[in-house]
């Protein structure tokens, strides 16, 4: 379910367009969690200085709720 928008464009070029199913797979796109992995080198005041120190982070996607959140503070 990584792209919506090829299988959008699938249903497109073949001349379906079942709404029920483009919502299904669009609530499933929304409901998969993303995450990115950042890495960086610690500073030479921190102990273990030198080493590097991994984070996980959950990516926006429009309709999750990071890009909710995110969006809910601009306004």
């Amino acid at each position: 379910m990584a792209f919506l928008a090829g299988y959008l464009r699938e249903l497109a070029e073949k001349g379906i367009y079942d709404k029920d199913d483009i919502v299904d797979k669009y609530e499933a796109w929304v409901l998969e969690n993303r995450h990115m992995v950042m890495a960086h080198q610690r500073e030479a005041w921190v102990s273990d200085a030198g080493e590097w120190e991994y984070i996980a982070v959950k990516c926006a996607k429009r309709g999750n709720d990071v890009y909710v959140s995110r969006v809910d503070s601009r306004l």
